[in-house]
């Protein structure tokens, strides 16, 4: 292993550094299945979704990052889902 530790070995062996690791961890002790499901099916970054489970940054740059982050989702997905679709998406989420 010269000389690396343990942990640093089996994290470069499986692709994934310490960081990621820690935010990973993280996220999956914050309970939320929808977040993690996200995070592991790429619809939201490790790093966007260990900082709203953290709560990095003050309430502005939070909704800031939030909106963002629905913006890339929404953008990545218009091949697939129609406006309309998007507006029932709202719609339920908020019970309109």
């Amino acid at each position: 292993m010269n000389g690396m530790k343990l942990r640093e070995y089996l994290h470069k062996e499986i692709g994934i550094s310490n960081t990621n690791h820690d935010r990973l961890k993280k996220i999956e002790e914050s309970n939320d299945k929808e977040l993690l499901n996200s995070v592991l099916s790429g619809e939201i970054s490790l790093k966007s979704a260990f900082r709203m489970v953290d709560n990095v940054g003050d309430e502005a740059e939070v909704k800031s990052r939030l909106k963002y982050e629905i913006k890339k989702v929404v953008e990545n997905s218009k091949e697939v889902l129609s406006f309309h679709d998007v507006i029932a998406i709202i719609d339920e989420i908020y019970k309109r």
